[in-house]
């Protein structure tokens, strides 16, 4: 597992600027160089509403890819 990218969202973003230095030193510490080197750990844009915003994205990305299984509701 390489990732480039880690993101701290949800209510950990709310301690983030507190978290991510402890963070930062533990991939210091413990990740193989080439990793270090290319992964970095940011805060979410969204905050606390990381995962509402994620759950959503799931959600149109469904509704995109396949309109057919949207139902539709008479009013």
């Amino acid at each position: 597992f390489n990732p480039e990218l880690v993101v701290v969202g949800g209510a950990m973003s709310m301690a983030g600027r507190h978290l991510l230095p402890a963070i930062n030193q533990a991939v210091e510490e413990r990740a193989l160089a080439e990793t270090r080197a290319q992964t970095q750990v940011v805060l979410s844009a969204f905050g606390s509403d990381a995962s509402v915003m994620g759950a959503v994205a799931l959600v149109v990305k469904q509704i995109l890819s396949t309109p057919s299984s949207v139902k539709r509701r008479s009013v």
